[in-house]
């Protein structure tokens, strides 16, 4: 229980998190459901209900990857997806993305493929959030750093993934 965190407070401990490594990512790409808010979205989700609430920490975490000029992507579920753009208006997330992408859940690695494609972002310069541990496998294979998400994008998991970026990435370099 009790009152969600500040996110003044959340904004400076996601900054520090990315602040950290000594090399960042240029793009961070989010699989809505199960990382944003504790649930799946589809047609028949309530957005006005308040457990549609997100988890806490995401909006200091979208201010301080957006104050480090890190690009982000959401990939939305098909099923569902007028809804999804009706909680990220609600909570004032539209415009954080630099792209939007709607694919079947079933796509595999294609979803972050037309992402990439989009923006020129090589996998080897992103960090995927995402549920689905077979899908993160295949973008792991690819050279995307993967962080499989399980109770929702805290700072915790955001300083996992940043400092298993910068470890990665020495790693590709000889370090």
């Amino acid at each position: 229980g009790g009152a969600p965190p500040p996110v003044v407070s959340v904004f400076s401990r996601a900054s520090a998190a990315i602040d950290a490594p000594r090399t960042r990512p240029q793009l961070v790409v989010l699989v809505l459901d199960h990382v944003l808010w504790p649930y799946s979205v589809d047609e028949n989700t309530d957005a006005s209900t308040p457990s549609a609430n997100p988890y806490p920490d995401v909006d200091g975490i979208f201010a301080a990857l957006r104050s480090k000029s890190i690009k982000m992507a959401a990939v939305l579920n098909t099923v569902g997806a007028d809804k999804v753009e009706e909680l990220l208006a609600r909570y004032g997330w539209a415009g954080h993305f630099d792209v939007m992408e709607r694919l079947p859940a079933d796509a595999g690695e294609e979803h972050i493929g037309s992402v990439r494609r989009k923006l020129g972002v090589a996998y080897t310069q992103m960090i995927c959030f995402d549920t689905d541990r077979a899908r993160l496998r295949e973008l792991a294979r690819l050279g995307a750093t993967t962080v499989l998400v399980r109770n929702g994008l805290t700072v915790e998991v955001l300083a996992q993934a940043f400092s298993q970026f910068d470890s990665s990435d020495l790693a590709n370099r000889g370090f």
